[in-house]
């Protein structure tokens, strides 16, 4: 009798504490790539993590910095997520990067 192969995803709906809706990465000179966007449901913090997909593959980059719009009331408001990136290719790759809205996940930063 074959054996039966079992896959886990480590990424498990426990450790998932938000989502957040990329619209826009640029870059600030002297600190990095941001992702501009709204948190959809629950929250973020400096060190979780965000995964999101880009041309098919699955990134997961530790969020280095949160910054949110106080000019727009709280269920709108545009955050901007400073996301470390492995390198300086990785960075303006992701910069040049149409999200179009792309779905992200936050993860509690225990996850990476």
């Amino acid at each position: 009798m074959p054996g039966i192969l079992i896959r886990f995803n480590f990424s498990t709906m426990e450790d998932i504490k938000g989502q957040f809706e990329i619209h826009e990465p640029f870059i600030i000179t002297g600190r990095g790539l941001t992702f501009a966007g709204i948190v959809l449901q629950g929250e973020v913090n400096q060190g979780d993590v965000l995964q999101f997909d880009i041309n098919g593959e699955s990134l997961k980059r530790m969020i280095t910095g949160v910054d949110m719009g106080m000019r727009l009331p709280k269920e709108n408001r545009l955050t901007g997520l400073l996301i470390r990136c492995e390198n300086e290719e990785e960075m303006k790759a992701l910069r040049a990067w149409n999200p179009n809205k792309a779905r992200a996940s936050i993860l509690s930063g225990r996850s990476s």
